[in-house]
C-alpha cells in the first residue's frame, strides 16, 4: 500500500499525521500543498479534498480528509 500525505509542513494538523506515521513505522510520501500559492484552492486539490483543507491522505486511490 502506498500512502501519500498531501499537506503543508507548517500546518499542525499535517505535522500530527506525519508524526503518527513515523510512530507507527509507516512508509509514506509527502506531497506539498503550498499555501503561499493557494494550492489548497486549486481545482486539482479540491478534487481530492473538497473543503480545501490539509492534510488529505491517499492510499491506493482511497482518500481520507
Amino acid at each position: 500500500m502506498t500512502l501519500k500525505i498531501h499537506g503543508f509542513p507548517g500546518a499542525i494538523s499535517t505535522q500530527r499525521v506525519i508524526h503518527i506515521c513515523h510512530e507507527l513505522g509507516l512508509d509514506f510520501t509527502f506531497v506539498l500543498v503550498d499555501f503561499k500559492t493557494s494550492a489548497q484552492k486549486s481545482p486539482e486539490y479540491l478534487a481530492l479534498q473538497p473543503f480545501g483543507k490539509v492534510p488529505a491522505l491517499e492510499a491506493d486511490g482511497f482518500v481520507v480528509y
